[in-house]
């Protein structure tokens, strides 16, 4: 069995004005194997108790110089909660770049594969999970220049069962080792808390026909004593995953409502009477063999008939009045609590608790849906309209006389914005770009954090595109009536801000930060732009207008 290294002398540590129980490390030998009390046997978790935190108990670097490192984090459950055991639901932040001084100038975050814990659930044990072996290669430089390695921990995220996101837990201290045994030293480092809201801005057009622009966004604030001396935030590097909701269904009617229930995750079967026939913009050609086509559909295609869009399973479905929008809130439990179908399995995170299904592309494809970014204050965005990107002549083709209004472009959109007072006096939505339905929240939240010293900031870390089309319930004894739309979004789960940057244009200061991630989901809103199909009745009328001619025509020649 491998040995782990250990010594557990507690020891107190008051930098920065943090208590932080530490245990130091010299020669006591502990096994690596999965009993934790045996591990961890003389080590006195009163601190831990009285401090009435989830914290780190140690950090152990295991076999560093071999192929067998790794890097073992010991967790103190304080409230004894049931942690998610899926190695993507838990993350630790570390630091992975050191200037000359040894400051940190970047950090990321690490899943935590989970090992072995007590029965009553008090102490956790994980691995960190060091893909492309960052870590290792960092400790390998650190130890040739300086002599030592170092690993400055800002917080570790743990998913406990049956919640949405994980809660992140304030760890702020540098872990070094050195020295022939093995030597540890503690200190600790500067954090910032944040408390992150996401929210989102849609115009009312695009440059795509029938889709809305969707600005994704997040807010929180600052203390001032980061933005002295001119300093001002100037980077954010964060992370999420990033998924396509297949197709989210809104009906206006209880019937159609309850009959969709029934089969709700089931693959639709042409021709089964249990499935209602849905489409939306459909086109018919009455030529000598007739065809028709549409934009979407729900069990419908068959011989001489396509769709460019199809559903084949009702996954997301809502009732609402006609006019009325499906909240955040609800769509965002709808995909929590969605559990007819695991054809595809389940998205990564999230302690497994969230069907693939309802995501466009396949597992594999989701289970690329990660993205790490660092945000500048010179990034930007572009909202463009339909007016704006399409001349007359494609604006009739598209939509006839009944093309939406105009509206003007937003352009050069500062992805970093620091928010002022003006801002939140009038027309607030417009102003910051967020929907009307935040509004008030985002404005008791900018006073109260005033009043606190502290600055609010709104991050842009990505645009997207909304689309919602009407549908038609086709139904054999009562013919085609309209019944509610179907919309297609992009949601961004478990968005974590990972750090900071400030400057002032001569230095630069990098804040590790702990907050927990959120989720950013949009509502569902009716289609604000008309469907397109005017010009196939325009076509009709003229075919109409032309056989009536050629008919007159005929008994003039007679």
């Amino acid at each position: 069995m491998k040995k782990i290294i250990l010594s557990l002398a507690l020891t107190f540590c008051f930098s920065l004005g943090l208590f932080c129980p530490i245990y130091n490390v010299s020669a006591k030998t502990y096994s690596s194997g999965e009993d934790i009390e045996v591990e961890l046997k003389n080590v006195d978790l009163t601190p831990y108790v009285e401090a009435n935190k989830t914290d780190i108990i140690t950090l152990s670097e295991v076999g560093f110089g071999t192929d067998d490192y790794k890097l073992i984090v010991y967790v103190f459950n304080h409230d004894k909660k049931k942690l998610s055991k899926n190695s993507v639901s838990n993350k630790i932040n570390v630091a992975i770049k050191y200037d000359a001084n040894q400051q940190a100038t970047e950090y990321d975050n690490f899943c935590l594969k989970y090992i072995s814990s007590t029965k009553d659930e008090q102490i956790y044990k994980f691995s960190i999970v060091d893909k492309n072996d960052v870590l290792k290669n960092l400790a390998t430089e650190m130890e040739s220049k300086h002599k030592e390695r170092r690993y400055n921990v800002a917080g570790v995220q743990l998913f406990e069962v049956g919640k949405q996101n994980a809660h992140d837990n304030k760890v702020a201290k540098g872990y070094i080792y050195s020295g022939d045994k093995n030597e540890l030293k503690v200190k600790g480092i500067e954090t910032i808390q944040l408390e992150v809201h996401p929210v989102y801005y849609r115009t009312q057009t695009s440059d795509i026909a029938g889709a809305q622009n969707q600005l994704n966004s997040v807010y929180f604030s600052i203390p001032n004593k980061y933005l002295e001396d001119n300093f001002n935030l100037v980077s954010v590097k964060c992370e999420w995953y990033e998924y396509e909701l297949d197709s989210a269904i809104v009906v206006d009617g209880e019937e159609l409502f309850n009959r969709l229930n029934e089969v709700k995750g089931e693959i639709a079967i042409r021709g089964d009477s249990r499935y209602p026939v849905l489409t939306s913009e459909i086109k018919t050609t009455d030529t000598l063999v007739p065809s028709s086509s549409c934009y979407w559909s729900y069990n419908w295609t068959g011989p001489f008939q396509t769709s460019n869009t199809t559903t084949e399973r009702i996954t997301l479905l809502f009732n609402k009045d006609k006019g009325e929008a499906v909240t955040s809130e609800e769509v965002k439990d709808a995909i929590y609590d969605y559990s007819s179908s695991y054809v595809k399995g389940v998205i990564q995170g999230k302690n497994g608790q969230v069907s693939a299904d309802l995501f466009k592309g396949s597992i594999e494809e989701l289970n690329n849906s990660h993205k790490t970014k660092e945000i500048f204050i010179t990034d930007e965005y572009n909202l463009l309209s339909y007016s704006d990107t399409h001349n007359w002549w494609q604006s009739f083709w598209q939509y006839g006389f009944n093309a939406p209004d105009d509206e003007e472009s937003k352009k050069d959109i500062q992805a970093i914005y620091k928010v002022e007072d003006k801002d939140v006096l009038t027309n607030v939505s417009e102003n910051l770009l967020i929907e009307p339905v935040y509004v008030e929240d985002f404005a008791k939240y900018y006073s109260k954090e005033k009043l606190e010293g502290k600055s609010t900031h709104i991050l842009r870390f990505a645009n997207s595109y909304y689309k919602a089309v009407d549908f038609t319930y086709g139904d054999d004894r009562l013919g085609p009536v309209t019944s509610g739309f179907v919309a297609w979004e992009t949601v961004y789960f478990d968005f974590d801000v990972i750090h900071l940057g400030f400057s002032n244009g001569e230095e630069t200061l990098i804040v590790p930060v702990v907050a927990d991630p959120v989720d950013l989901v949009g509502g569902l809103n009716w289609p604000t732009s008309p469907d397109n199909n005017w010009i196939w009745w325009l076509i009709g009328a003229i075919a109409v207008c032309a056989v009536i001619g050629l008919v007159a025509f005929s008994r003039e020649g007679k």
